[in-house]
């Protein structure tokens, strides 16, 4: 389990996108913001929420992607149903990203447990939020300020004793 100010290391796991699986390899995207939603199901309604914030986040400089803790994404009736959607979507079959980053694969229904992954590969925010537009936009709020700090970001040791600087939020 990664603690915020820790390296991501390099994994991969399937991933679905505009129709397509694939493999989607954390180290591909090291130069990228990530923002992370941890979501119990991805349906078509909540694909489409995703769907909608998606340019959003791009033009924020950060890929904003879900990922589900089932391989059912990955089957053809939930591939029909989402054929032209540019989130990626990835899927976590055996918990490894879920434990990794602390999040529940059990959570309430429109609840979104969403992290901050920097260009560094470093975590650097949890996040509770509601899947709606307002949560949405609270979790671009943080990215934003988070973009603002000072990179890279320094080693856990040096700032565990700081209080605030890295911070956990729930709404």
């Amino acid at each position: 389990m990664l603690c915020i100010g820790e390296h991501i290391p390099s994994l991969r796991t399937p991933a679905f996108r505009q129709g397509a699986l694939a493999l989607f390899d954390f180290s591909e995207y090291r130069n990228h913001w990530l923002a992370l939603c941890a979501l119990p199901g991805v349906e078509p309604t909540e694909a489409a929420i995703l769907d909608h914030h998606h340019d959003t986040f791009y033009g924020d400089g950060a890929l904003l992607l879900a990922l589900c803790p089932t391989a059912l994404i990955l089957h053809t009736p939930w591939i029909r149903q989402t054929p032209t959607l540019r989130t990626l979507v990835l899927t976590d079959p055996l918990s490894r990203l879920h434990r990794l980053l602390n999040l529940p694969r059990e959570q309430g229904q429109g609840r979104c447990f969403s992290v901050l992954i920097d260009p560094s590969g470093f975590l650097r925010m949890r996040l509770v939020h509601p899947l709606n537009g307002h949560g949405m936009g609270t979790l671009r709020e943080a990215l934003l300020a988070n973009q603002r700090l000072p990179r890279p970001l320094r080693r856990k040791s040096d700032y565990s004793k700081e209080k605030g600087a890295f911070v956990s939020c729930s709404l």
